[in-house]
């Protein structure tokens, strides 16, 4: 009796798997300025290459998903076209670069094909803005300033898995707003991913 209560126990426990990621990603920015009484306006960026790593914890729990655990640095651009953003003064495109620490959670669901195992994720993201920059100016972030520390949203995508190796399409969608000088400033923070990632274990 105790060897099978000892089995059920360790089958019962979930099962855990570490692992690393690194992606090439590519995001973009709209802001919507809102002036009290005076309506909106909205601004574009331009994509640009950036690139993300990772590492993470797979909770497999025998069910018909897994959940991931990750603690994500990332690197993001984009490309500000010299009409829309007057208030940086350039007179040419300007790229912003800023680096984002986040905490992605993401539930997994997996359905295997034979040969390999079609992936489909989507989950929540908290992150936080490490530093950033305008060209050479560095940029301050804050309630008031240009954009605020703290950065949240949406994860999802598909994905293939081969053995212990994943690949993955990820689009994500962060939200957030401060208000400077009366002026509410709206910013939808967009982008996708391309990343592999490796699992260590059976």
């Amino acid at each position: 009796m105790q060897p099978f209560l000892i089995a059920n126990y360790a089958q019962a426990q979930p099962q855990l798997k570490f692992g690393a990621q690194a992606g090439v990603n590519f995001t973009n920015k709209k802001i919507i300025y809102i002036v009290s009484g005076a309506g909106s306006e909205s601004v574009s960026t331009k994509m640009k290459q950036g690139f993300q790593l990772e590492g993470i914890v797979e909770i497999d729990e025998g069910k018909k998903f897994v959940s991931q655990i990750g603690l994500l640095i990332s690197s993001q651009k984009c490309v500000i076209e010299k009409n829309n953003f007057e208030e940086f003064g350039y007179l040419k495109d300007a790229t912003l670069s800023v680096t984002y620490l986040r905490l992605p959670v993401n539930f997994v669901l997996k359905k295997d094909l034979g040969s390999m195992t079609f992936l489909a994720f989507g989950g929540v993201y908290l992150g936080a803005a490490v530093g950033g920059k305008v060209e050479d100016e560095k940029i301050e972030f804050g309630k008031e300033k240009l954009m605020p520390r703290l950065d949240y949203g949406l994860n999802l995508g598909p994905g293939l898995q081969f053995g212990n190796l994943q690949a993955s399409l990820e689009y994500s969608i962060g939200f957030w707003s401060n208000d400077v000088n009366s002026v509410t400033k709206v910013t939808f923070n967009n982008g996708f991913a391309l990343n592999l990632r490796y699992l260590f274990g059976n």
